[in-house]
């Protein structure tokens, strides 16, 4: 999937009970370049900030 305004790819956010259904229903709609790439943690030790 590509966002014109970007020309780069879309991240989706779900919850993790929902990421396999979610990515199994994108292929299964001919997006073959899904996949699930991380996860969020509540407070986790180590923070890694994107700014």
């Amino acid at each position: 999937m590509f966002d014109p305004q970007t020309s780069g790819g879309l991240l989706i956010s779900v919850g993790s009970d929902h990421a396999d259904a979610i990515v199994k229903a994108l292929r299964d709609a001919g997006i073959g370049d899904t996949a699930e790439i991380g996860e969020v943690l509540k407070d986790p030790k180590e923070k890694i900030w994107v700014v």
